[in-house]
């Protein structure tokens, strides 16, 4: 004889509130599986511990999910011989995981959300050259490299306090300041951390978290993994992130 639970105004089978919830769960572990890179070589846990890093990441998605797999374990190890569910997901606990796996698909991620052609510099390129760059674009951050190797970010604001060191120091003989390179322009960055290299699936929420919660970081530099060794794929400044959002 069929079981029933009455929610919502419908009589649901016991059978198929286990099978909406083992159907939203497993697409939330592939979702994840994809997203991080993963041929089940990890944990479901350690896959929500990657989605959402750090203690204060740790929201009331992470920690019901954490519930949800032990549900998950319960069922799939304790079914009786005769196919019985020893453990049946609530009506409430279907509807939660269904609307975490409708989050969870929405979610915007640093790529392709900003991925675009990344202006750089060198740091043997000059004042001139820079502020040809700056006049043409209108981007104001620069990734400076020096040859294949990650220099900082140059602003608009370091820039902008260089000339005014120059002008106290030299009054207003500004000749030959054209050809100075970006290198030096670069020691006049007032917070050298105004960066941070994050992977290509950081979610858009978190990318806001970290520029509200580190009040010098400016830019967020976009890779593969979030090494600055890698080809840079995007770039989001504190405006981009927040009209994002």
């Amino acid at each position: 004889m069929d079981e029933y639970v009455y929610f919502g105004g419908e009589n649901l089978l016991f059978a198929d509130l286990v099978a909406r919830f083992e159907t939203a769960f497993n697409t939330i572990e592939q979702l994840l599986r994809e997203r991080h890179q993963d041929d089940n070589r990890i944990s479901f846990v350690q896959l929500i511990e990657m989605e959402w890093p750090g203690r204060q990441a740790k929201n009331n998605t992470y920690r019901d999910l954490r519930r949800f797999a032990d549900l998950r374990n319960t069922l799939i190890h304790n079914r009786t011989e005769r196919d019985h569910d020893f453990a049946i997901p609530t009506p409430k606990t279907v509807l939660r995981i269904e609307t975490i796996l409708q989050d969870l698909g929405e979610v915007k991620l640093a790529i392709p959300l900003f991925q675009r052609q990344v202006e750089t510099l060198q740091t043997i390129d000059t004042l001139e050259q820079v502020l040809n760059r700056i006049n043409q674009t209108g981007i104001t951050q620069f990734p400076v490299y020096a040859d294949e190797t990650f220099a900082g970010v140059l602003t608009r604001r370091g820039i902008l306090k260089w000339l005014s060191s120059v002008g106290l120091n030299h009054g207003t003989d500004c000749s030959g300041l054209r050809s100075v390179p970006v290198g030096v322009l670069l020691q006049s960055e007032e917070h050298p951390e105004n960066h941070r290299f994050i992977p290509r699936n950081t979610p858009l929420m978190k990318m806001g978290e970290m520029i509200d919660h580190q009040p010098r970081l400016e830019t967020l530099l976009i890779t593969q993994n979030g090494k600055p060794t890698e080809k840079l794929l995007g770039i989001a400044n504190r405006l981009d992130i927040h009209a994002a959002i």
